[in-house]
């Protein structure tokens, strides 16, 4: 609906993990899913700051020709949720890799 888009993140099971808006380059975290606290845009922050690490690579989500999600998997058991523009990755996320473990 009009260019705005919404990326939900679910777990095998269907439990929603994050959530996040999308339009014209800018991202919004939406108060939804487990690890909502832990999801990061280029406008947000994580609302929490863990100093768990990551324990596997990052996993792309969701990409389209705008917008790419990706999952990491933490030690403490958590997820961060990342979202970028696909131009910063230049449409690739294995690009952002630096930049979404970070």
């Amino acid at each position: 609906m009009n260019g705005i888009k919404y990326v939900q993140v679910n777990d095998t099971n269907g439990n929603v993990l994050g959530t996040i808006g999308t339009a014209n380059g800018q991202f919004i975290t939406l108060p939804i899913g487990r690890y909502a606290q832990l999801v990061k845009t280029p406008q947000q922050s994580p609302e929490v700051t863990v100093t768990a690490t990551p324990i596997a690579e990052v996993a792309t989500v969701y990409q389209d020709e705008n917008t790419i999600v990706t999952a990491t998997p933490l030690s403490d058991g958590t997820i961060e949720i990342q979202a970028t523009s696909a131009t910063a990755c230049g449409g690739n996320a294995r690009e952002c890799s630096g930049i979404l473990i970070n």
